[in-house]
């Protein structure tokens, strides 16, 4: 049996290109941070950060930086933009200021607002205070934790916290035979 497809529908299935694997956002104060990480934390706690029928009302304002990245006019920026999933929940932040910030979604933002003319769509909306923890810019998280100019690995910030919150605490003993140096008591 032979199927007929369009080249349009052959390169939206066999051409798909993922402009989500890779992609990083930034902030006014140094943090990186990964796309993928970020919905990774707020899939985590969806109850608590995702907003089903959000109002585009809130977060139009950034369509700004789709006109000064993107051009209509471009037939791949259009492409783009076009190809976009608005069921995918968009990723947005809320800076400091109260401000909300498109993190992850101007394509499907610019489509569903000129385009689809929809007045809400699924989102993600997290306080930017809840994910400057898994910021990649690991001398500033270190800062905040008090370490200078050192980095500091998830697995070293762990245990400094194990060790802040003392009793109750259990490490396996294969991993304090191999490594007593960080399993030391904490003494304050």
């Amino acid at each position: 049996m032979k199927y007929l497809i369009t080249e349009n529908q052959y390169k939206l299935i066999f051409e798909k290109k993922d402009y989500f694997t890779g992609s990083k956002f930034g902030d006014e104060d140094g943090n990186e941070f990964s796309v993928e990480t970020v919905y990774d934390f707020v899939k985590k706690n969806k109850k608590k950060y995702f907003k089903e029928k959000f109002p585009l009302k809130k977060i139009e304002h950034n369509l700004k930086w789709w006109n000064k990245i993107y051009d209509i006019k471009n037939s791949k920026h259009k492409e783009r933009m076009m190809n976009a999933d608005t069921s995918f929940p968009l990723l947005v932040v809320i800076e400091k200021n109260g401000n909300y910030s498109v993190a992850d979604g101007l394509n499907r933002l610019y489509k569903a607002i000129k385009i689809e003319k929809r007045k809400t769509l699924p989102v993600y909306v997290v306080n930017k205070n809840d994910i400057e923890p898994i910021s990649q810019n690991k001398k500033n998280v270190s800062k905040k934790l008090g370490k200078g100019e050192e980095e500091m690995s998830e697995y070293s910030r762990t245990l400094k916290n194990a060790r802040k919150q003392g009793v109750g605490l259990r490490f396996p003993k294969t991993a304090i035979k191999y490594s007593p140096e960080r399993f030391r008591p904490y003494n304050r």
